[in-house]
């Protein structure tokens, strides 16, 4: 609301003013002035002194200027807009200074709101960061999961030498079952290094 608007509004209010003190008078019609009820003429002055609205005819007739405190009805009117405004300006100065606090907050609003997307974007970022991490992990153990089941599948020839080396009774099936053993043993253990170097990584 800004005060040209409100400015604008208080003629309208004098207006009505006027219309209502008359009660012997008839009302406007469109953008008539009242009529004044005696003479049928329009009303054209105001007499303060009997708080009357008056024709031009009631002004020679009775309200005489020498004993009455007469004026046009321009003059009493912007003398109430002029009073009214008055008597507006501090509610006037109060909207005015509502709106301009509206205004502060809307933009106090705006920055928070701003703020707020913004660390909302951050924290799905970082929320998919982990849901990223998470599943590398995942990944990783499950490549674990498959070495070491190869893993177990590489003891099983080597559990089955060892029984056959404990039932062997000749030295060539001893010298046999030794050598499997062997390349058993180095077959695990470069499938050890193999294993820590990609849980490492």
């Amino acid at each position: 609301i800004s005060a040209a608007n409100v400015k604008d509004i208080p003629v309208n209010f004098a207006l009505e003013g006027a219309v209502k003190l008359i009660n012997t008078y008839s009302t406007a019609k469109g953008n008539d002035l009242p009529e004044c009820a005696e003479h049928q003429l329009p009303v054209s002055h105001r007499c303060s002194s009997h708080k009357a609205w008056i024709c031009q005819r009631c002004v020679s007739e009775e309200h005489f200027e020498v004993s009455c405190r007469v004026t046009t009805t321009s003059e009493e009117l912007n003398v109430r807009k002029s009073t009214q405004l008055d008597k507006s300006q501090p509610l006037i100065n109060t909207f005015e200074e509502i709106c301009k606090n509206a205004d502060d907050c809307m933009e106090q609003c705006k920055k928070l709101i701003e703020e707020d997307e913004k660390e909302i974007i951050r924290l799905q970022r970082q929320i998919q960061r982990r849901k990223d991490s998470k599943m590398q992990k995942e990944e990783k153990i499950a490549r674990f999961d498959q070495k070491l089941e190869m893993l177990k599948g590489k003891l099983r020839p080597y559990e089955q030498a060892v029984k056959t080396l404990k039932s062997s009774e000749t030295i060539r099936g001893v010298s046999r079952c030794s050598d499997d053993v062997q390349r058993e043993a180095d077959n695990l253990n470069l499938f050890f290094q193999e294993l820590t170097s990609e849980v490492d990584s």
